[in-house]
C-alpha cells in the first residue's frame, strides 16, 4: 500500500493523472488524481509480460496464427504459420509496441486471449491492483480495460521482480530474428534515449487514453516509478515524466532513520504469572524524505492498556506507528511472543509471601 498521496506547489504538470513512487518506501513523492480510473493503452503490456513470463519459457518457440498477425493498431508485422519466439515476441511487445505479439504471446500461453486476459486480472488483484481490470492483453480502448496511476505503480514495481522483463524494457535497440527474417527494433520510450537515469518503461496511446507513459528510473541509492496518463501530446507526457523525476531526484534524498526507531513497550497484566510485559524493539528504515522531514518525525504507540491473562503468544498487542504530518511513514504490529498464564493458587500464595518479606524487610 503506498503510504500518501501528495502535491508540491513547485512543479506544474499538465497531463490529468499521475503518480511517484519511491520503490523501496512506496512512498508517493508526488500525485495528480492517481486513483481515478483511465483508459491505459499499451501499458497494458506490462501486466502481459509478466504473465508471459510466469507461464513459458522465453526460449519456447510458437506458431502465429491468422488472428495474431491480423491484430489491429500497432504492429510488428508478424506472419500467420511463423514459429517465433517468446523472447523476440516480447521485445516486439515492449520497444515495438505490438499488438500482433500480444495477441501472439496470449494464445501462446493459454490458447485463446480471453483465458490469458483471466490471468491477468487474477494477478492485478494478487498484487492488489485493485482498480485495475483487464479486457485484452495490448491495451485498444474498450470500457473494461482501465487502471489507475496508482495501480499501474503497483503494476510496474512487480515488473522489477522479472530480470529478463527489465532487460527487455531497458534495451534501447535491437536487431532479432523473428520468423524467417530479422526486424530492426527501437524503444518507443523516448526517455530511455535521452535521459540517463531512465532505466526502463512502457508508453502507450489511443484516441480513448490519449497520450500514457510508466518510467522507471535510479539515482545512486533512489529508484521511483513514474506513471503519467491522458498526457495531449507525445511531448507532454515525456516532459511531464522528466519534470516528475527531477523533481523527486532533486527535492528527496535517502535519509537512514533507524536510530529514531528503537522503542520500549511496557503493558501490566492482569491476573497473569508476570506482572507486566517488557519489550524493546528497534527497526531499521531508510526513507525519501525533503530537506527538514526528519525533525518533523513523530511517533505514536497504540496498545492494549492492560493484557489480561491467561494470552497466548501471537496476539496482537498494538501497535507503533511513525508520522510526518498527517502522513504515515511506518506502521509495526507489536505481536506476543509467548504465552503469559493465568496465576494459579499456588502463584497467589507464592506472591502473598513474597509481598510479607518485602513488607518485613522494608522495616528492618
Amino acid at each position: 500500500m503506498f503510504l500518501s498521496f501528495v502535491y508540491a506547489d513547485n512543479i506544474t504538470i499538465n497531463s490529468p493523472s499521475v503518480i511517484v513512487v519511491e520503490v523501496s518506501t512506496d512512498r508517493v513523492l508526488y500525485s495528480k488524481n492517481a486513483t481515478d480510473k483511465r483508459k491505459i493503452a499499451s501499458t497494458t503490456k506490462l501486466m502481459t509480460a509478466m504473465v508471459v513470463l510466469d507461464n513459458c519459457s522465453i526460449d519456447k518457440k510458437t506458431a502465429i496464427s491468422k488472428r495474431a498477425a491480423g491484430a489491429g493498431g500497432s504492429q510488428v508485422g508478424i506472419k500467420a504459420g511463423d514459429e517465433i519466439t517468446v523472447e523476440a515476441l516480447l521485445y516486439g511487445l515492449m520497444l515495438e509496441s505490438g499488438n500482433d505479439c500480444a495477441v501472439a504471446l496470449a494464445e501462446c500461453v493459454s490458447g485463446n486471449v480471453e483465458d490469458f486476459v483471466t490471468l491477468m486480472n487474477n494477478k492485478a488483484r494478487s498484487i492488489g491492483a485493485y482498480n485495475t481490470n483487464y479486457s485484452n492483453p495490448h491495451g485498444l480502448d474498450t470500457e473494461e480495460n482501465y487502471c489507475t496511476a496508482s495501480d499501474l505503480a503497483k503494476i510496474a514495481k512487480e515488473t522489477l521482480k522479472y530480470p529478463e522483463l527489465q532487460k527487455i524494457m531497458g534495451t534501447k535497440e535491437i536487431e532479432i530474428k523473428m520468423g524467417k527474417e530479422n526486424k530492426y527494433f527501437s524503444n518507443t520510450n523516448r526517455l530511455l534515449h535521452t535521459y540517463e537515469y531512465c532505466t526502463g518503461g512502457k508508453t502507450g496511446f489511443t484516441n480513448g487514453a490519449n497520450m500514457c507513459l510508466v518510467t522507471i528510473a535510479q539515482k545512486e541509492e533512489m529508484q521511483i516509478i513514474t506513471v503519467v496518463l491522458g498526457g495531449e501530446t507525445s511531448n507532454e507526457r515525456f516532459n511531464d515524466a522528466k519534470n516528475l523525476m527531477e523533481y523527486a531526484f532533486d527535492t528527496y534524498s535517502m535519509v537512514d532513520i533507524s536510530e529514531q526507531m528503537k522503542w520500549y513497550v511496557s503493558i501490566p497484566v492482569y491476573k497473569g504469572h508476570i506482572q507486566k510485559y517488557d519489550r524493546h524493539i528497534t527497526d531499521n528504515l531508510v526513507l525519501p524524505l525533503k530537506a527538514g522531514e526528519i525533525d518533523e518525525i513523530y511517533v505514536k504507540q497504540t496498545l492494549l492498556p492492560v493484557i489480561t491473562a491467561p494470552m497466548l503468544k501471537e496476539n496482537v498487542l498494538g501497535d507503533i506507528a511513525m508520522y510526518i504530518g498527517e502522513e504515515r511513514i511506518y506502521l509495526t504490529e507489536i505481536v506476543l511472543e509467548y504465552d503469559i498464564q493465568k496465576n494459579t493458587v499456588l502463584d497467589y500464595m507464592l506472591n502473598g509471601i513474597r509481598h510479607i518479606f518485602d513488607v518485613k524487610l522494608e522495616l528492618f
